[in-house]
């Protein structure tokens, strides 16, 4: 039997069931929060910043999120300093792969919100891929939004993914990647 011939047609099958299943999903809460990258120390964590975001949002429950530079910088200066610092390896951290100026910089998922929002934050473990702003951007007058939708506890993860997946086309942000760890 020549499997690749019967590919066509079931992965046509899988993607208009997992259409159906996206269909009519929404999140069951959205929020958002300012954050001012020149009040960002790389030695000092932001705990009003971080306590808001806990206050506001809880675990076990899935969160797409995207960060949106809000106050219309100079995109080419962003880029240079995010590249230059990445290049340079600045405090050892894990910094993401650059794909475009952008004014949406990062889309991402995680059932732990407020770690994730620390991480990106710059605050975090050295090792996870994350924004890391207070490690490059705290000398830049960025103001961001960072932009949340809660989904229910039990959403399927194929179902979330495409959902995030489509928000990544749709901003194109300038970090990360698209698509499933």
């Amino acid at each position: 039997m020549d499997y690749f011939k019967l590919l066509p047609d079931q992965a046509r099958k899988h993607l208009l069931e997992l259409a159906a299943r996206v269909t009519d999903v929404v999140p069951i809460d959205t929020g958002s929060l300012r954050v001012q990258t020149r009040q960002l120390d790389p030695e000092i964590e932001q705990r009003v910043l971080l306590d808001k975001v806990s206050a506001q949002t809880c675990r076990d429950h899935l969160y797409l999120y995207y960060f949106q530079v809000v106050n219309n910088p100079d995109l080419a200066e962003v880029e240079r300093t995010f590249l230059n610092t990445k290049e340079k390896g600045k405090n050892r951290r894990a910094y993401p792969r650059f794909n475009r100026q952008s004014e949406f910089l990062y889309v991402g998922s995680s059932f732990n919100i407020s770690q994730r929002f620390k991480e990106h934050l710059g605050y975090g473990s050295k090792k996870t891929y994350s924004i890391q702003l207070a490690h490059w951007a705290s000398n830049l007058n960025l103001e961001l939004d960072f932009i949340y939708a809660k989904y229910p506890e039990d959403i399927a993860h194929d179902v979330i993914q495409v959902i995030e997946d489509t928000l990544w086309d749709i901003l194109s942000p300038m970090l990360g990647r698209r698509g499933q760890r």
